[in-house]
């Protein structure tokens, strides 16, 4: 099947829409439709997430570009697809011109009628989703109230320039969706992405796991100490997070478990800071009221008090000097298991892209801990 033959589009997230589960589909190969087949681009790693090839568009460096291309090429020269599918949210902070002009140059074809889909989440869901994904993970050990500015200042929640650069690039082969379930096909961004992909509305998707469910205040709260208790034993991030990832990874959601929620004054800042650009989104790219309403609707859903992470507010002091036993337990392990340990860690999280079972008595007594610490941040507050 040759390059004229084929479509190919850019999956460049944003964070929290669905790229996990997208990813997962396109890995297993998990999309019927009856326009044609559909050929996800998968790493060395058996991923879907492109993440090497998207970082060698960041910035104007003609070398990576040409490495990141140079990945693309047998993918594109051999899948027996109608549609090619290249997705990571490393894309979001590509420069688009540098990659609109690298396909033009190596494979005009495909660059002919290319096309770049992104989802946003509204203004509010975007910062709680992002504030759990850091404490989750370890990126941030700070209150929500000493992040909030600095995550407004940093720009994620101004998407209409984020955008706009990539409307400039591809014009109306940019296709932004917003993330909400009255407007996603079926309720669900998987089916919306590829039905919009193959211009099959009768798509199917098959079974997908529940990928990263938000977690309950008490695992947050469980997740940001032992961050804390590392950060502060002098353990760098390189090591803290797979460490924390891992926890959170056998955290056992509840349905009645309670969620990060904002309190009033929260929420006035984040709808004084991104009305305009609710309704920027709204008159560029749905053309009706669809991101300034989801503001305005959040704010009137306030929660009574701020957003507190603080211990004594989900575990007891027994609870309390059980979790520091297991932390302190894996600080002394670091020195001679990190190795074995991050070599069962990096294995599983391959296994898991495969949608593989995992070896649940691997990784010796770190594992064991985490394990254990994941069970204790399980339990009802």
């Amino acid at each position: 099947m040759s390059s004229a033959e084929k479509q190919l589009v850019i999956h460049i997230g944003d964070p929290k829409t669905g790229t996990s589960s997208i990813q997962r589909a396109l890995q297993n190969d998990l999309i019927t439709s009856r326009n044609g087949k559909v050929s996800g681009f998968i790493s060395g790693r058996s991923s879907a997430n492109a993440v090497t090839v998207a970082r060698g568009f960041h910035g104007r460096d003609p070398e990576r570009v040409r490495a990141a291309m140079k990945q693309l090429a047998p993918w594109i020269a051999t899948a027996q697809a109608e549609f090619l599918v290249l997705s990571s949210e490393f894309f979001i902070d590509a420069t688009p011109g540098v990659l609109k002009r690298a396909f033009l140059r190596r494979h005009p074809s495909l660059a002919a009628d290319m096309q770049v889909m992104a989802y946003a989440r509204p203004h509010v869901g975007r910062t709680l989703s992002a504030y759990a994904e850091r404490v989750k993970c370890g990126y941030t050990l700070r209150s929500f109230s000493d992040w909030l500015p600095h995550f407004i200042a940093d720009g994620s929640l101004n998407y209409s320039t984020r955008f706009q650069k990539w409307r400039e690039a591809f014009g109306d082969g940019f296709i932004l969706r917003p993330f909400l379930r009255e407007e996603l096909r079926n309720g669900d961004a998987v089916a919306d992405f590829f039905s919009i992909v193959t211009g099959d509305p009768e798509v199917a998707v098959g079974n997908l796991p529940h990928e990263n469910q938000t977690l309950s205040l008490r695992a947050l709260a469980g997740l940001r100490a032992f961050n804390r208790y590392m950060n502060e034993a002098g353990i760098q991030g390189r090591q803290r997070i797979p460490l924390s990832r891992s926890i959170a990874r056998a955290v056992t959601p509840h349905p009645l478990d309670s969620k990060p929620e904002l309190d009033q004054d929260s929420l006035t800042l984040i709808a004084r800071t991104c009305a305009a650009d609710a309704q920027a989104l709204d008159a560029a790219y749905f053309g009706r009221p669809v991101f300034a309403p989801a503001l305005e609707q959040m704010t009137t859903r306030a929660a009574g008090k701020p957003l507190d992470l603080a211990l004594d507010a989900y575990f007891s002091p027994a609870e309390q000097a059980e979790m520091m036993q297991h932390a302190s337990a894996v600080l002394g392990l670091l020195g001679a298991d990190w190795g074995r340990w991050h070599e069962y860690y990096a294995n599983t999280r391959a296994q898991l892209n495969l949608g593989l079972p995992v070896n649940a008595k691997g990784g010796g007594q770190i594992q064991a801990h985490l394990s254990d610490l994941g069970r204790l941040f399980s339990l009802p507050v």
